[in-house]
């Protein structure tokens, strides 16, 4: 059944039951629905579901004391007829009940694809019975599962309905998705029993839909107590899923700067969802009508856990987030031919392998490059993918969930991984960070440049007094400055433009030469780690022994909404003596700014040094370029 067939056979069942409550919020564009609202739309239509088994018809005969007690007694494992095949056709006369099936006006098709057609039509099928079904004393059963109203025959005798087969849908009365028809004793044969089921199906908006009638017969278990045998472990499972959506949701509340948490708690909250909108049928025997309306919701979860599966990598990474919905929306519109003509089931199914593959593909770009944990997660999308193996429907009612459960736990695994380096990283980052600010405050009081700062200052005393005292205060100004960051690990931008006039002010003095630094800023407010460029301005001083009258530093900030860029500029002048090049790329100074950079942006900040060459060589500098990225990880 094409996809926008179902999707208005929903839309027209919310519409009849719900009215004004559904429709408004179906108008609404989904760009301007918050997060919570769309979980809270989506729980609310999911509760759609609950009151729903009232109403719907199921005539049976109750089993006697000692008949439930020779069900109890006999064992579980007994195998059960199942009919996979049947002769259909269109039309409704009772004497089909009993009547041999002629070949030339039955069709023969599979029972998992009968297509509902106007009116009432009829299945029959022969069977015979396996040893073990005759050796048992527990009372028989025929159990039908199927999106349709029904009768049930056997061997020409009526055994029970669900729902009542009508030639429209105000005549019918819809039955359950699923019963169990007790067999009198002495019906059933060894062989050739015949089994005929009249039925009907009216669900609006439908046409060529393929109903799933699937007739069992064996021995009389309640359907419910044996759906929940079948799919414990599942529920187990889901519980376990909901565990990772609690945890990473914490996460993130606690550290809100980690997007990934954010989306892997929103992957895991959709599967949840998912999972319980496909074990719905497990605790609740609801009408049919409303069968498509579960599967329905189990496709739109697994679309969104989907898209939050690739988005939480894409965040983990550090992704742009200007590309991160390009590949989701991709994936969708990939998807978008394979429902033509399919069942939500099949739609639902390779929705589920279009996202995955998706992620494999990421994992494997971060690999190719070389991003740290990439294998692993390779890995176990790969691991994950192994369960599309499996059939459509054991992959959404049993593979699925171990596949999501082992997602989950490797998820874990790469959180902790990540959150024990993180941890790491920080306690060394900030030891570092303490050392290198007490060898910066220790290199500006150590005896040498004590020492001549106090020659030149006795010379400018005798000198000029007048600039002898406006050094003395521009040396206080920068120990001021110096004394009030030394013990933060931001300040803003104006301050430290300050501080490195102030340093250049006081080595124009010493050095009685003019030193000038020349700023192009786009936002003085921004926050830097303290004496970042100050440091560089005493590197490029300390390495350099310039000839000029005038010496000019620059430095310039750009910003987007993805980047800031400082650049900083020092003329290249004669070596001093043991210094290896212009502006050496180890030492303390550099080292303090690579650790204050890391300690404050960690991977999002980068540092790269190198000589540029100018015109001629008088005009070479040393080019000094900070990039942070201002994407949350």
């Amino acid at each position: 059944m094409p996809w926008n067939e179902q999707l208005i056979c929903i839309s027209e069942q919310l519409k009849s039951q719900y009215g004004a409550l559904i429709i408004p919020c179906y108008n609404k564009k989904m760009e301007r629905t918050s997060i919570i609202e769309f979980l809270a739309g989506s729980l609310l239509l999911f509760s759609c579901l609950l009151p729903l088994s009232a109403g719907a018809q199921q005539e049976n005969v109750p089993l006697t004391a000692e008949q439930n007690n020779a069900v109890l007694s006999e064992p579980r494992a007994i195998r059960w007829v199942k009919v996979t095949q049947m002769y259909v056709r269109q039309g409704d006369d009772i004497r089909w009940v009993s009547t041999p099936v002629d070949k030339g006006l039955w069709q023969l098709v599979n029972a998992s694809e009968i297509t509902r057609t106007p009116g009432i039509s009829w299945v029959k099928q022969t069977f015979n019975l396996l040893p073990e079904n005759l050796e048992i004393q527990a009372p028989m059963a025929v159990y039908l599962y199927g999106e349709a109203s029904a009768e049930v025959y056997l061997n020409g005798v009526f055994v029970g309905r669900k729902g009542v087969p009508g030639v429209n849908a105000v005549a019918e009365q819809a039955g359950n998705i699923e019963a169990n028809f007790y067999v009198p004793p002495g019906l059933l044969k060894p062989e050739n029993n015949l089994l005929a089921i009249r039925f009907s199906s009216h669900i609006p908006g439908l046409k060529n839909y393929r109903l799933a009638l699937e007739p069992r017969i064996g021995p009389y278990l309640d359907p419910q107590r044996l759906r929940m045998n079948t799919y414990l472990p599942s529920i187990f499972l889901v519980s376990a899923i909901g565990i990772a959506a609690i945890f990473f949701g914490a996460r993130y509340a606690l550290r809100q700067n980690e997007k990934a948490g954010l989306w892997l708690a929103l992957m895991f909250l959709f599967s949840v969802l998912q999972l319980s909108a496909e074990l719905y049928h497990v605790f609740f025997n609801f009408a049919y009508k409303w069968q498509l309306t579960r599967l329905a919701l189990v496709f739109v979860f697994a679309i969104g856990s989907g898209v939050f599966l690739n988005l939480a990598i894409m965040a983990h990474f550090g992704i742009r987030a200007t590309l991160r919905w390009v590949p989701v929306a991709l994936a969708l519109i990939l998807s978008l031919p394979l429902l033509q003509g399919a069942s939500f089931n099949q739609a639902t199914f390779f929705v589920s392998v279009t996202y995955v593959l998706l992620a494999i593909s990421l994992a494997g770009y971060l690999v190719y490059q070389r991003q740290k944990n990439a294998r692993w997660l390779l890995g176990g999308l790969i691991v994950l993918s192994t369960a599309f193996a499996a059939p459509v429907g054991r992959f959404l009612d049993g593979t699925y969930y171990y596949a999501m459960s082992l997602g989950a736990l490797a998820l874990f695994i790469l959180s902790a991984t990540k959150l024990e380096t993180t941890r790491k990283r920080a306690a060394q980052v900030e030891a570092l960070s303490n050392r290198l600010e007490l060898e910066l405050l220790k290199k500006h009081l150590q005896p040498h440049f004590i020492m001549n700062t106090l020659m030149a200052l006795s010379e400018w005393i005798v000198e000029s007094p007048a600039t002898g005292v406006k050094m003395i205060q521009s040396l206080a100004v920068e120990f001021r400055i110096l004394y009030e960051v030394s013990g933060k690990s931001l300040i803003p931008l104006a301050r430290e433009i300050k501080l490195c006039h102030t340093h250049l002010d006081l080595m124009s003095y010493r050095k009685k030469q003019r030193f000038r630094l020349d700023v192009s800023i786009a936002n003085e407010d921004v926050q830097i780690p303290p004496a970042l460029f100050h440091t560089l301005i005493e590197n490029a001083l300390s390495h350099n022994r310039y000839q000029a009258a005038e010496i000019v530093f620059t430095l310039s900030q750009t910003e987007d909404s993805a980047l800031t860029t400082y650049i900083f500029s020092a003329p290249v002048g004669k070596l001093v003596r043991g210094s290896k090049e212009a502006n050496s790329s180890g030492g303390v100074g550099l080292s303090y700014i690579k650790a204050r950079l890391e300690e404050s942006w960690g991977d999002r900040a980068t540092f790269t040094d190198r000589l540029a060459s100018g015109p001629t060589p008088a005009e070479n500098v040393w080019r000094s370029v900070i990039e942070i990225s201002k994407g949350k990880s």
